[in-house]
Parts: structure tokens; C-alpha cells; sequence
């Protein structure tokens, strides 16, 4: 949901002046810590949260997903009950779905649960939780874990989506295995964003988790969910399920947020100032947040959210500006030498800009790799929102060129990483390197078992074929072959159906019989998965 929408939504009231005259003050020389130090409220939620933990613990699988409008501290919660169960000497895993343009990376929360792994036990503790032959099917995800199975999966496939089934039990074996030496907690963030492809995985885990000292927890943005969004039908699979346990975060009542100013800027706030902050944010933590920090300066005297966000990343200098711009677009978090390389200022006037916009906590630091990313994902929207549309455009490119860059002479190919150079591309409306990175990226969601996003790619690469004088090494009969493999492979039987016709109008059964013969057999096959006539 984007932060034009969150002020559509707030519109009213609220939207007026936010300070005028001495009973709207903050007393004289307060410093916000932006942040508040103590975890304010939320003691019902946070029982039952535990409550869920301690069934876990004593070896009953539980799943509770969590809910509520973007802000209202939704990852503040899990985290609180992370670090809590992590000192205890639990598990914690944690993974985000990342959005690309309405578009889900395959896999997101699941690589980087492996990455985690893979940093965290070293050689033998990733060999006893990840052993062999595993461990090589594992790596169509994740690279680093080690080179794939030789050769690679080749469609069609015997059985649509076994391959993928057999992917999801190895995941599933591997969370067992945790779970069996220590409590485990698997946190699932923001899947409002999660692609098709994690969507079926979670609903796996959740049906075929029987026993284990396992906690699932699952976050998303409840104002994002829209009468047809994707995640909609997960939700209530996952209701049907007496294991799961719905969670519904709402926003901050007066009194907690007069605890949330007190604990930001360290004493308490007159009650004016916090009736004001109260109608203004109408008690979302972060837009709190927000209007403490910039209560002592200039605040917006009106306007919506999207000015209260950008009040504090205008006043940066510009070389901090322009890094946030290059974040923004990129989607996610981003590595220092790629926002180098795409950003382009000198060495010391890059540290310049990236200091000053963590010092301003509007970036921070991943602790494990190093990468930069926005704070919340409202204010990645707001810095996106403010662009030019050229300016998003060219950005774009730049991030598509230095990801090519960087991806050169890697050995195996990252679906997160190829999927992403085809999204750039596409965005940067640079439809020749479009076409081309659609496939690719088609083919590495294919060796990954991300059939869904396998199919959307390959079919915005037939999209583009027209468009596009120059076609990469595929002909577009066996495109649409792959597109109607893949949309088999993932459930959509009458669309591989109207895929594999498309493909047999293009051929001529007399010049080429053996593709012509190859074809009607998938035909074939996928009408009798369908049980239509014609078998």
C-alpha cells in the first residue's frame, strides 16, 4: 500500500495543523531518540504470542499470523518475542518477501533463511542440518550452499508439480531437524508481498507439520489486502486450520502513546502536544514516531503522511538524497558496492551521504551483510513516490547494468538475482535487454521449482516479442512450450492448455513432425490432468 494511500485513508481531521503555540510545545532542548527504547503496550498480544511459543516448545507445531496496517509495529512485536526466545536459547529464523513492482522474488524469505544457515552453523553444522543429497537441491535457491544436481531439471516433468513437492519436503525435513535439537521459530515478514511459489510452500508447512518444537510466524499488512488479492485465499486456508492462531494489530490508544513519546524523547510531553501527535498519526507507531522526530523542527503544518515522512529526509544533504533515491528503486536491501557503483559519487562523498542517512535512521545497516536498507517500508514509498518518472527510469537502468555487472562470472545463476535484473530492465523500459532477462529469469525460477513465477515471466517475454526486433536463443515455439510447462507445473492447467495450442498453431506438422508430435503429447496430457475431451 503506498503512502498516498495511507493519506487517503487518513484524510480529515487529522490532516490539519500539528503544532501551534506553547501548549503544543515539546519542552526546550529535548533531544528524539526516534525510536522509543522500552516496548510500549501491546501485553495481551504479546501473551498470546508467548502463550503460542511455550506450545511450540513443549513439541506442538503452531502457526500465528499476524496482522495489521503498515506501521503499527507489527515486526516491533516479533521481535520482541524473537530476541526474547533467542536468548532463551531457541532457533530464530527470520525471512522477508520482497516486492518488485507487484512482482514477489521466488523464494525471498526462504534464501534468506538458507543464507542465514549457511553463516551461521559453518561446514558441519550446515552438513548435519543440511545433508547430502539435499543440500545440492537446496543450492538451486541458494548458490552458495554449493553447485546444483548436474545437468538440471528439464521439462516436461512426469507428474506437474512433483518437483516442486519434493523441494517443499526438504524444507520441511530441514525445519524437523532443527526443531529436534533446540526450540525453532521461523518469522515469515510482509507476505502482503510473498510470490505464488512461498505462498504454496507455507501452506505445505502448515498442513504437514505434525510434530516438532516449531513456532511459524507469519506478519502482513492487513490494509494491503484488496477484494483480489493473492494472499487472500492462503488466509483462509490457513483459518480452517485449528493450529493457527489470528493476531490483529491495532494502532495506539492515548495513553500508549503518551508512553511511546515519553520513552522517544526521554521525558513526558505535555498533554496537549500528545493529543495532537495522537490525532495526527492516529496511533500508528511509526508516524509517532515520525512526528516526534521532526516535532523539534519544523514540522508540516499540514499536508498528509508522505510530507510527514520526507519532513526529516529533506533537510540531508544531497549526496544523502541521491543514495536514498538509488535504495528506493532498488526494491530491497542494497549492497555498499552496488549502491557505489549505481550512485556514482566519489568514495568519500559516498560515506558522506550514506553516514548522514543512517545517523538520521532513514537507512540502516543489515548486521549480517553489511547492506543498506530503509527503515520502514513507508518511507522507501514516500523516497519512490517523490520521483520523476524519467528520474525512476533511468535509476533503473543503472541498477540493471551494475546487477549484470556484478552477476558476471558468478558460477550457477540466482533466481532472486535474475528475476530482479529482468524487473529493472522491464522498468527502465529497455524492452531489448527485457525480452532476453525475461527468459533468463524464467529459466532460473524453472531450476528452482518456482514454476508460478517461472510461467509470468515467460509470458511477459511473449508480451515483449513483438516489441522487440532482436528475440534471444529461444524460438518463441519453444517459449510458449515453456510458458505451458510451467503454467502446468503450478496449477494452471487450462492456461498451459491455450499455451501448448498457441505453440502447435506455429508449427507445420509436415516440415518439423517430431516438435509437431512433441507438442500434441503435452496437449494431450494436460487435458487429461483436466479431464476435458480430446485426450
Amino acid at each position: 500500500m503506498s503512502v498516498v494511500a495511507h493519506d487517503q485513508r487518513r484524510a480529515g481531521g487529522s490532516a490539519g495543523s500539528f503544532a501551534s503555540g506553547p501548549a503544543a510545545a515539546i519542552p526546550a532542548g529535548t533531544t528524539a531518540s526516534l525510536s522509543c527504547p522500552t516496548f510500549v503496550g501491546r501485553a495481551a498480544e504479546s501473551a498470546r504470542l508467548a502463550a503460542a511459543r511455550d506450545r511450540a516448545a513443549a513439541g506442538t507445531p503452531t502457526v500465528v499470523v499476524v496482522g495489521g496496517e503498515a506501521g503499527v509495529g507489527k515486526s516491533r512485536l516479533v521481535g520482541e518475542l524473537a530476541a526474547g526466545s533467542r536468548a532463551a536459547g531457541a532457533t530464530v529464523l527470520t525471512g522477508g518477501c520482497v516486492e518488485l513492482g507487484g512482482e514477489g522474488l521466488p523464494f525471498a524469505p526462504v534464501v534468506a533463511v538458507l543464507r542465514m544457515l549457511a553463516r551461521g552453523l559453518g561446514g558441519a553444522g550446515l552438513a548435519t542440518a543440511v545433508p547430502e543429497p539435499a543440500r545440492s537441491e537446496l543450492a538451486r535457491l541458494l548458490p552458495e550452499l554449493g553447485p546444483p544436481p548436474a545437468g538440471g531439471p528439464e521439462p516436461p516433468w512426469p507428474h506437474p508439480g512433483s518437483a516442486q513437492r519434493r523441494l517443499f519436503e526438504l524444507l520441511l525435513g530441514l525445519l524437523e531437524r532443527l526443531a529436534a535439537r533446540r526450540p525453532t521459530i521461523l518469522v515469515v515478514e510482509d507476505l502482503h508481498w510473498a510470490d505464488r511459489s512461498t505462498r504454496d510452500l507455507l501452506a505445505y508447512l502448515v498442513r504437514n507439520l505434525r510434530h516438532g518444537r516449531l513456532l511459524l510466524l507469519l506478519t502482513y499488512r492487513s490494509d494491503e489486502l484488496h477484494r483480489r488479492h493473492p494472499l487472500r485465499p492462503l488466509l483462509a486456508e490457513l483459518e480452517r486450520d485449528r493450529r493457527v492462531e489470528r493476531l490483529e494489530l491495532g494502532c495506539f490508544d492515548l495513553g500508549e502513546v503518551a508512553a511511546q513519546l515519553t520513552g522517544i524523547l526521554g521525558v513526558a510531553p505535555p498533554t496537549r502536544f500528545v493529543e495532537r501527535v495522537h490525532a495526527r498519526s492516529g496511533g500508528n507507531a511509526l508516524f509517532v514516531e515520525e512526528l516526534a522526530a521532526a516535532a523539534g523542527g519544523a514540522p508540516p503544518a499540514s499536508g498528509g503522511l508522505r510530507e510527514i515522512l520526507l519532513a526529516r529526509i529533506e533537510p540531508l544533504p544531497e549526496p544523502a538524497r541521491k543514495l536514498l533515491r538509488v535504495v528506493a528503486v532498488a526494491g530491497g536491501r542494497v549492497g555498499h558496492e552496488l549502491l557505489a557503483e549505481v550512485a556514482g559519487p566519489p568514495a568519500p562523498e559516498l560515506l558522506a551521504g550514506l553516514r548522514a542517512a543512517v545517523s538520521a535512521r532513514v537507512l540502516l545497516v543489515d548486521a549480517h551483510d553489511g547492506g543498506y536498507g530503509f527503515r520502514h517500508a513507508l518511507v522507501k514509498e514516500a523516497v519512490d513516490d517523490a520521483l520523476l518518472p524519467g528520474e525512476r527510469c533511468r535509476l533503473h537502468a543503472r541498477l540493471a547494468a551494475a546487477l549484470r555487472q556484478a552477476g558476471a562470472g558468478i558460477p550457477g545463476v540466482d533466481p532472486a538475482r535474475a528475476a530482479e535484473l529482468a524487473w529493472h530492465w522491464y522498468a527502465a523500459h529497455d524492452l531489448e535487454r527485457a525480452l532476453p532477462a525475461a527468459v533468463d529469469a524464467g529459466l532460473a525460477a524453472e531450476r528452482s521449482y518456482a514454476f508460478a513465477e517461472a510461467q509470468h515471466h515467460f509470458e511477459r517475454a511473449l508480451e515483449l516479442w513483438e516489441l522487440v526486433p532482436a528475440a534471444p536463443g529461444l524460438d518463441r515455439v519453444a517459449l510458449l512450450g515453456r510458458a505451458a510447462e510451467a503454467a502446468a507445473n503450478a496449477g494452471g492447467t487450462e492456461r498451459a492448455i491455450s499455451l501448448v495450442r498457441g505453440a502447435l498453431a506455429e508449427v507445420d506438422p509436415a516440415g518439423d513432425p517430431l516438435r509437431a508430435g512433441l507438442l500434441t503429447r503435452r496437449l494431450a496430457q494436460y487435458l487429461r490432468i483436466a479431464g476435458r475431451p480430446g485426450a
